[in-house]
């Protein structure tokens, strides 16, 4: 296990492609700034790339602390390698040097619900959960009526033109929200992972926007 370097792009993303699909314009999102490969892992068998982990910078802010933490991104093992533990080794290994190195948690967001179990059995566990619904055609249709409404009132849908705006005006409405309403705290990353979220909502066609009222954003 090591740390990846320049010389291991070629293989990372020849293993992002077999895993997750990416084409040339996402393999180039992926390396516009060099992240999230910079702060990549891969385990190496006879001179060999066999398991990817990014585990990307990520900090909880809360309460007059600040604690340093990874975010776990996108573990990925080809098709021909897996069934060997390999994932389970790099993890393990990865995470018990950033441990010595005075890393304080790991967190994550299993991309399917089977992924549960082998992630438990890396010493994850459950703290919170995601919410999610479909929404038709008609639904959607009362959503951007109700969208017209905020608009008379004087409510302005822009697009976020930054990764750094966005960063900005995030940390600025979790900031205030914990203020107004005790929360615990929250999670930022660093300025190339706000920019990476700013050319990834674009390549899948969406966007980033912000609801502003008398020129101030209130909504992200």
């Amino acid at each position: 296990m090591r740390h990846a370097n320049k010389q291991d792009k070629d293989a990372i993303l020849n293993i992002w492609t077999q895993c997750f699909g990416a084409d040339m314009r996402y393999q180039n999102i992926l390396t516009a700034n060099n992240y999230p490969l910079e702060d990549t892992f891969v385990l190496e068998v006879n001179d060999q790339v066999v398991s990817i982990l990014p585990l990307l910078p990520i900090q909880w802010q809360g309460k007059g602390e600040v604690r340093k933490g990874r975010y776990v991104y996108g573990v990925a093992t080809p098709p021909q390698y897996r069934g060997k533990g390999y994932s389970s080794k790099l993890m393990k290994e990865a995470l018990s040097m950033l441990k010595e190195q005075g890393e304080d948690f790991a967190v994550l967001y299993p991309a399917e619900e089977g992924l549960q179990d082998f992630y438990a059995k890396q010493g994850f566990v459950p703290c919170g959960a995601q919410i999610e619904s479909d929404v038709d055609e008609e639904e959607q249709e009362a959503w951007l009526d109700a969208v017209d409404d905020y608009t008379d009132a004087g409510w302005e849908l822009e697009p976020i033109e930054s990764g750094k705006e966005y960063e900005e005006i995030r940390h600025a409405l979790l900031e205030k929200g914990c203020k107004e309403q005790g929360g615990d705290g929250y999670f930022t990353w660093t300025a190339e992972h706000y920019a990476y979220n700013h050319n990834e909502a674009g390549y899948y066609g969406g966007g980033l926007c912000k609801i502003c009222i008398d020129d101030e954003a209130v909504a992200i």
